[in-house]
């Protein structure tokens, strides 16, 4: 079975050639199985759009949506997973996509409805009851849950924080959309580096990630899900 699983492997690779790179949508978990259909089994080690420190968040109770499952799939069929993002570029960027969603409410006059954030007044609101949460403690907190938990609460926190200050750096979507397609430009090419360096023959990232990636990628083929 060994032998024609191989054989099968090795056929496919001449309608699937690696290298490749492979643009997801991630909008939903059906779209991982498509993925999954274009790793033969000969790859051991495959790039993910994750953050460097992503092990140590989801243990810390912050999952991310995706491209975690993802991970967490591949790691189960014994593959090394290669995290491509910096840390610091993936906290700016979920600041500035907030912040910048954010200032497209507030320009089309959208108003917040129960637990949303929609305006800068939301935002604070938010920050004031998370920090009222981890000062004071949750009333409401099952006494089973770890300190893990608090991790999650003070990360959310930081995160809102981020978002407040690029807010108020970029005080119009206009400001915020063009900090965003900077900061898309940066991340772009740390991943590209990662993917060279690290010789990988299969990576994953966004589509459109993978779009403006594939210049610098010579001889690689651009699989869209």
């Amino acid at each position: 079975m060994d032998i024609l699983s191989g054989l099968f492997d090795y056929i496919v690779s001449f309608y699937r050639p690696l290298p490749a790179l492979i643009g997801v949508r991630h909008r939903c978990l059906d779209e991982i199985a498509m993925v999954e259909s274009y790793i033969p089994s000969f790859v051991q080690r495959i790039g993910i759009e994750l953050p460097v420190d992503y092990e140590d968040m989801e243990k810390k109770g912050v999952p991310i949506f995706y491209f975690g499952e993802l991970a967490r799939r591949l790691k189960e069929k014994s593959l090394d997973v290669i995290a491509l993002e910096s840390r610091g570029l993936y906290r700016a960027a979920l600041a500035i996509s907030g912040a910048l969603q954010i200032r497209k409410c507030e320009a089309v006059g959208i108003k917040s409805s129960l637990g949303s954030i929609s305006s800068r007044a939301d935002l604070v609101r938010d920050i004031k009851w998370r920090k009222l949460g981890i000062t004071c403690g949750d009333p409401y907190r099952a006494p089973e849950l770890t300190r893990d938990t608090d991790y999650a609460f003070s990360h959310f926190l930081a995160a809102d924080e981020d978002i407040l200050y690029a807010l108020d750096r970029y005080p119009t979507p206009e400001s915020a959309q063009f900090a965003m397609d900077q900061l898309t430009i940066r991340r772009d090419r740390y991943m590209l580096d990662i993917i060279i360096k690290e010789g990988l023959s299969l990576a994953v990232v966004g589509a459109a990630h993978a779009r403006n990636m594939m210049d610098g990628l010579t001889g690689y083929r651009f699989i869209q899900t």
